[in-house]
């Protein structure tokens, strides 16, 4: 059976599995001296120490690389003891509760003691809704005193294990309901009643398709928990390379670059706890290959994939809106890792009283260190590295001021190659704000205030004389100045009134200059060149301002509003009307729907120099129309559709790479085409379905089915990432003490469009001599296809708790069979007399395997 029919019956089976894996069996727990955990003998403690009880158990469990659980309040435990050198952990322990009521318990998958009254027996609680008397699946019940958790399965019932026979405070808590703290009794089964929350009207999702990711909790389709962004198979710890396994969402294994529902990566408004970020991504020059912000920093993302709401502006198609980790009243967080990308380190603090917090993250890519140290012969070598600190003052329980900053910085080098000449670039990113969040009673916003500024240096020289392969120096830098401010008013808790504002002051300047020569022969390159300069110097403003009131009645949530934006380099001011409802049908199903206008200017910094243009495009615009559809379904599945069209009204000309190769001298090359069109259409049905989480085996998957086209010379042509079938599934299984997990990701979809090369052969003569060129061809613009994309991705990962703090190994294969899925197809030529050529697969990734370490405490 081929392997694209193997990979396409494992993905209908999926379901199926989940239905027979999803729910553990209950942990059970033995005496430690009926137990068979040889480890219990095989260590010894060396030192005499006398203290309390329940100082030796916690001193056992951390040299036996176990948790433990017990509430230091029984009798006994606080009597101190002496315990000597030379005992075996199984006599240890026996010796330290010796004269008690109490047993020690250890669990069936070796990793938790449980310190109980001999007799006590397992705990369970079921917990349903008051409402239907339904169980609720998924909820989190928590024994505060022990720090021990466990959630409800599908009949709606977890179990704590034996955590003693008395009262036990307990505090039970699950998405959508109220969260209620209880005290369990003596009994072995308790039932606990939730009551269905009504969301605040601010909390309401109303734009079809977010997705979110990071955040801790219950969630539904489409999200993603910090646990499972960390195991999901990628390459360098990256946060966007784990978001583009979302649904709607392409990009390219070179790049960490976002294309969202077809569009361009430039097309999505990424933000970082309100400050927006322009371009944040290393590697520029070899496709945008990793994001400038570490994940291990990171606290949530939304992604929004379309449609969104009148507070965002200057993007045609998504937002990314990514917070910082936050910290907890008195957490002081340490954590610094190694991987095949990054040495990084992260520290944060937080005051006891919760008033002053601060954070800072520093990473280092030393890729080019690696080459130096393997004597690798690689064509170029880069290096790069970013930086992030944060400090935060919560001047009231109602005012929170944040002061950030973000740099980066990437350098790029390229010996001399045989149709190259030797490469210098330098990149440099720098953002600086403060941010004013206020949460009062009726009146609730942000204010943000930040300056930004991205420098980029290229340079390329390929000599003088007889010959001269080509020359490249190119300057540019742009200074942003930005107020960002969107406030909500509650005038009941039926009606709000959202607004805001946007102000930008853009500086820019250009010094490019390029010479090439006009045509090349397989024995050198003729001396006439073709050159292009461009010096210029600009500013512009962009000023905005939206509305929107958000008002509720029944089960139905609509925001109606709009915005208005003007950008002075390129007119006239755009209206952009918009409509967002979210209506609850029932506890388990939620429809979402928006209508809107959209405008997007080209950057003040964007003119392609290169080619010779010097004016600015008008805006690009669209109309917006989606409905999306979330359902709870049985066995603990959760399932989204989602419906979409962006009709493009106005489209500015681009410029495309006929030959997609990553070339960091692309700008030397006669391998461009203006495309020029005048409108275009993007359309799809996306179809996801997961598993909640909590059990040992996990899985989500999805299917696309869509369509991302201009309209070139009266007929459609698609654009160079539109894939119109498209699916992915990640699995997970991981081990009932959750130290071991491991992660399978799988992508398909067709190819996308590609234009086909050719090669002709011109005679001419040279000294008396004939000579036979041979030039590349190419035919109509996106006609043709790639093959079908298939790629396979593997992480493994192990943690140990030690007394110094959690430690994490963890292995990745990307493409894991090995296929090869080019990014392009290029025209090499065998022989020249006669003309004898092929085509091949140009830039395709390998198999990669690589690992990493990571601490934290």
């Amino acid at each position: 059976m081929p392997a694209t029919r193997r990979i396409a019956l494992l993905l209908a089976t999926l379901p199926a599995i989940s239905l027979l894996a999803a729910q553990p069996a209950p942990p059970t727990y033995v005496e430690v001296e009926r137990s068979r955990w040889s480890r219990l003998d095989a260590r010894r403690i060396d030192t005499t120490v006398r203290t309390t009880r329940a100082r030796h158990i916690e001193r056992l469990a951390v040299l036996l690389g176990a948790t433990v659980a017990f509430d230091p309040a029984v009798a006994g435990l606080a009597d101190t003891v002496t315990l000597g050198g030379g005992l075996s952990l199984r006599r240890a322990m026996a010796r330290a509760l010796a004269g008690t009521a109490l047993t020690a318990l250890v669990d069936s998958a070796s990793s938790t003691i449980i310190i109980r009254r001999v007799g006590g027996g397992v705990r369970r609680v079921r917990v349903i809704d008051t409402r239907t008397q339904l169980p609720v699946v998924g909820a989190e019940v928590l024994v505060t005193r022990l720090s021990r958790s466990a959630r409800t399965d599908r009949t709606g019932q977890a179990v704590l294990g034996a955590v003693g026979d008395g009262p036990l405070p307990i505090t039970v808590r699950a998405l959508g309901f109220v969260s209620v703290v209880d005290t369990l009794d003596t009994g072995d089964t308790e039932v606990v009643r939730l009551a269905r929350a009504a969301p605040r009207l601010t909390e309401v999702v109303v734009t079809p398709g977010t997705s979110r990711a990071l955040e801790s909790g219950v969630h539904v389709a489409q999200s993603l928990t910090r646990e499972e962004v960390a195991s999901r198979p990628q390459i360098g710890e990256d946060l966007f390379r784990a978001v583009n396994r979302l649904p709607g969402v392409a990009a390219s294994d070179f790049s960490a670059g976002l294309n969202v529902r077809g569009a361009r990566s430039d097309e999505l408004l990424v933000m970082l706890d309100g400050m927006q970020l322009r371009e944040p991504y290393h590697l520029k020059d070899i496709g945008s290959g990793l994001s400038i912000l570490d994940v291990h920093a990171t606290g949530g993302v939304d992604l929004v994939p379309g449609s969104f709401t009148s507070e965002y502006g200057e993007r045609l198609t998504g937002v990314m809106s990514i917070t910082s980790r936050p910290l907890a009243p008195g957490e002081r967080l340490f954590s610094a890792g190694l991987s095949a990308t990054w040495l990084r380190g992260l520290a944060g603090a937080r005051t006891r009283d919760g008033r002053w917090s601060w954070m800072a993250s520093l990473r280092r890519g030393y890729l080019d260190l690696v080459l130096d140290l393997t004597n690798a012969e690689a064509p170029f070598a880069v290096g790069y590295g970013d930086g992030f600190v944060r400090g935060r003052w919560h001047a009231s329980s109602r005012d929170v001021v944040t002061v950030s900053l973000l740099g980066s910085t990437d350098f790029t080098t390229q010996d001399v190659q045989f149709d190259a000449p030797p490469f210098r670039s330098r990149y440099g990113s720098r953002y600086g704000w403060t941010s004013w969040q206020h949460s009062g009673e009726r009146l609730q916003g942000q204010t943000v205030v930040g300056l930004s500024q991205d420098v980029r240096r290229r340079n390329a020289d390929g000599g003088t004389g007889q010959v001269s392969i080509g020359r490249i120096a190119d300057r540019r830098e742009l200074e942003v100045g930005s107020l960002r401010s969107s406030w909500t008013w509650a005038a009941s808790h039926r009606v709000q009134v959202r607004f805001g504002t946007d102000v930008q002051r853009q500086g820019a300047a250009y010094d490019y200059g390029r010479i090439r020569p006009t045509r090349a022969t397989l024995f050198g390159f003729e001396r006439k060149a073709d050159t292009a300069s461009a010096v210029i110097d600009t500013a512009g403003l962009w000023t905005g301002a939206w509305l929107a009131p958000r008002m509720q009645v029944g089960r139905l949530v609509a925001e109606v509003g709009g915005r208005v934006d003007r950008w002075s380099w390129r007119g006239p001011v755009a209206w952009q009307p918009r409509v967002n409802l979210a209506w609850q049908v029932d506890p388990s199903t939620s429809v979402r729907a928006a209508a809107g206008a959209y405008a997007q200017p080209q950057a003040l910094d964007g003119l392609p120099v290169e080619e010779g243009v010097r004016e600015w495009a008008v805006p690009e615009r669209a109309r917006h129309l989606a409905i999306g559809v979330d359902r709870e379904l049985p066995g603990r599945l959760a399932a989204r559709v989602d419906v979409y069209q962006r009709i493009l009204t106005s489209v500015a000309p681009r410029y495309a790479q006929l030959l997609p190769d990553i070339d960091i001298t692309r700008d030397l090359r006669f391998t461009t085409l203006r495309v020029d069109p005048t409108d275009g259409l993007a359309r799809g049905v996306e179809l996801s379905v997961a598993s909640a989480g909590g059990g040992r085996f996990e899985w989500s998957g999805w299917y696309a089915l869509s369509q991302i086209a201009d309209r070139i010379g009266g007929r459609l042509v698609p654009r160079d990432v539109d894939q119109r079938h498209a699916a992915s599934m990640d699995l997970s299984v991981r081990t009932t003490d959750r130290r071991w997990r491991g992660s399978l990701g799988i992508v398909m979809r067709q190819g996308w469009p590609l234009t086909p090369v050719g090669v002709r052969a011109d005679t001419f003569v040279v000294n008396g001599r004939p000579r036979l060129l041979a030039t590349p061809t190419y035919g109509a613009y996106n006609s043709e296809r790639l093959p079908t994309y298939v790629r396979v991705d593997l992480r493994l990962f192990r943690r140990y708790q030690t007394r110094s703090g959690q430690w994490t190994v963890f292995a990745d294969v990307f493409n894991l069979l090995g296929r090869q899925n080019p990014l392009g197809i290029a025209a090499a030529i065998q022989a020249v007399d006669p003309l004898q050529w092929r085509r091949e697969p140009i830039a395709f990734v390998p198999r990669i395997p690589t690992a990493g370490l990571s601490w934290e405490r």
